[in-house]
């Protein structure tokens, strides 16, 4: 369920929309690609933005749930059928930008559809790292206007430095990968909704932009802080979730500790949660890392080797993300090594849920 603030997240800055919001998403020609991947994780666990289109000139006409092969549920506020428009409509009054390409720039060719919607007053959602209003197009647009932008990777104006781990009364999660965009944010989403359902308190902490989108949990986008502040950040997030009474604690992680790029973030993420129990997630059949090939994506074993020499945290299990619609296990590709009775189950969490992963959430050695 969408979650509000409580006294102890009080140093973060309050959502500017309600849940349940209307909102247009914009993701020209990515819709089919793992770009969209804001896109696709606001229609399969949204609870914040209801997503009444999607703006793709390449798939217009067509069933958004359909092309990404996502099916409604009570996962998402959004409804069962969301069209997919050739462009943006003049009612629209939330657009949010709908992708996450590497270096976290908007699109050029985008601008003007975005500042048509910021010069009717509208909302504009931005996960990307460079601020939408430092276009001059765009910021004269959102001044003639009245519009206005939510950064949403924009850090709090209090920025809490680490202290020495105290030991966690309660499990603390952290889902790890070995890619980028592989599927920890589905990852830790799943594992809280089989809590929940196990009458559990379970709250998840994101640590990006689409996990913040969703609505689930209060969180930072750890690839956007000051590194001095990351563990510290997170640290603090994990503490107030602990002193709100949670009976488990979710952390969405980031990158990969292997990524030449991204590394420096899962680090960060691994020092301030200290967790008690890691969750691997791999994209089953990726040979490549995308966008930076041609570096090969290790296996789940070599991932858990690097992050064993960081941390004692005990291994939940391994969850694997297939990729594409309609792809199962059983038709993909022969299961990486792992040892499952010393290492946790093997799940796809879309297709089999999370139950089976929260048999290991016994207290670390």
């Amino acid at each position: 369920m969408a979650q509000a603030d409580s006294p102890a997240r009080a140093w973060l800055p309050e959502l500017p929309v309600a849940p349940g919001t209307d909102a247009v998403v914009l993701c020209h020609d990515s819709l089919r690609t793992p770009r969209a991947k804001t896109t696709h994780g606001l229609l399969r666990h949204g609870l914040l933005l209801r997503i009444c289109a999607v703006v793709d000139r390449g798939c217009a006409g067509a069933d958004a749930r359909q092309v990404c092969g996502i099916p409604a549920s009570s996962s998402s506020c959004s409804p069962p059928h969301v069209p997919v428009l050739a462009e943006v409509p003049e009612s629209t009054n939330v657009l949010v930008i709908g992708v996450a390409p590497p270096g976290g720039a908007a699109p050029l060719a985008w601008r003007e559809e975005i500042a048509a919607v910021l010069a009717r007053g509208g909302l504009v959602i931005s996960g990307m790292h460079e601020p939408l209003l430092s276009d001059p197009e765009l910021a004269k647009a959102a001044v003639s206007g009245g519009g206005g932008v939510w950064e949403v990777r924009a850090a709090p104006p209090t920025l809490p430095l680490a202290h020495l781990p105290r030991p966690w009364p309660v499990p603390v999660v952290l889902t790890v990968g070995t890619d980028a965009a592989c599927g920890k944010r589905t990852a830790a989403v799943a594992l809280v909704e089989a809590a929940e359902e196990q009458r559990i308190d379970a709250r998840f902490v994101p640590s990006g932009q689409t996990g913040i989108l969703l609505g689930r949990g209060r969180g930072v986008a750890a690839d956007h802080l000051v590194a001095d502040f990351l563990s510290g950040v997170f640290q603090r997030l994990v503490e107030d979730a602990i002193d709100e009474g949670a009976q488990l604690v979710v952390v969405e992680g980031q990158g990969a500790l292997s990524h030449p790029a991204y590394g420096a973030v899962s680090y960060g993420l691994l020092q301030g949660v200290a967790p008690t129990h890691l969750l691997m997630v791999h994209p089953h059949g990726r040979q490549e890392r995308q966008s930076f090939a041609p570096q090969p994506v290790p296996t789940p074993m070599e991932e858990c080797t690097r992050i064993r020499q960081l941390s004692h945290a005990r291994l939940l299990g391994l969850a694997l993300n297939p990729g594409g619609a309609g792809r199962t296990l059983q038709a993909a590709l022969p299961l990486p090594p792992w040892d499952a009775a010393r290492d946790g189950p093997v799940v796809d969490v879309l297709r089999q849920g999370a139950t089976a992963l929260l048999a290991n959430l016994a207290p670390s050695p």
